[in-house]
């Protein structure tokens, strides 16, 4: 994955803000830095490098100005169908020799470890 990022000029933290993106687009900055786990200095940090990319655009929020939307650029827009094939390839890659029981299980296991790390978090 890393060398078709590279090949498209992105890093892996870009990769995941325009995945973010190709989901559901015009979320805040705030979202999204929360989507990905991450601060919003470092995530304003990664779309001003897509922005200057041309991949994503930012603009202020119609009701509510203090607030920054973000929507695919036409350059984002024509990244989607090839890094989300290459993802479709990587996920067949990786379930090679697994029966569907045993990706549900590890899907399911991977679920409930989330939820017990956002519980914990969250109680500090």
């Amino acid at each position: 994955m890393l060398g078709r990022l590279a090949a498209h000029g992105l890093t892996v933290p870009q990769y995941h803000a325009l995945r973010e993106l190709f989901a559901e687009e015009g979320i805040t900055q705030r979202e999204l830095s929360v989507r990905l786990s991450t601060t919003e200095p470092a995530i304003l940090g990664t779309l001003r490098r897509l922005e200057r990319q041309g991949l994503v655009r930012r603009d202020r929020d119609g009701t509510d100005r203090r607030k920054i939307n973000v929507s695919l650029a036409a350059g984002g827009h024509e990244l989607r169908e090839p890094l989300q094939a290459h993802a479709q390839h990587l996920n067949a890659a990786m379930r090679t020799g697994l029966s569907d029981t045993e990706v549900r299980q590890f899907s399911a296991l991977l679920e409930r470890i989330e939820s017990n790390l956002a519980a914990a978090v969250a109680h500090g």
